[in-house]
């Protein structure tokens, strides 16, 4: 599937498929308002990570956290290699790669290795 359109599907994620950790009920922000609230915190994040003039291996983490996604050590250690460097130095196969790998960690079921 192409990158833009991965990107596309993920920033319509549907606040009723959620991978967000369930949180205690507050009465003042309900729970269903809460799932939406970080599910579309979540997509603009992505969006922002792409972007970017560079790639910030950290704002990825805290993407990862927020959905609670425990990413593939491997990868994320393949990823750290690439924390700061700018899109427009990486070869487009090389780019289109992290773009791919990232958006499946957010479309796969949560796993790791660490």
């Amino acid at each position: 599937m192409e990158v833009a359109a991965m990107l596309a599907r993920l920033v319509g994620i549907k606040p009723e498929v959620s991978r967000v950790p369930m949180v205690e009920p507050n009465p003042t922000f309900p729970l269903d308002r809460m799932e939406r609230f970080q599910n579309m915190a979540i997509a603009v994040g992505l969006k922002a990570l792409f972007s970017s003039r560079r790639f910030y291996v950290s704002d990825l983490r805290k993407l990862l956290d927020a959905a609670g996604i425990i990413p593939d050590g491997r990868v994320m250690r393949t990823l750290d290699v690439l924390h700061c460097v700018a899109y427009e130095d990486m070869p487009k196969p090389l780019r289109d790669e992290v773009f791919r790998v990232v958006l499946a960690m957010f479309e796969e079921p949560p796993h790791g290795d660490d």
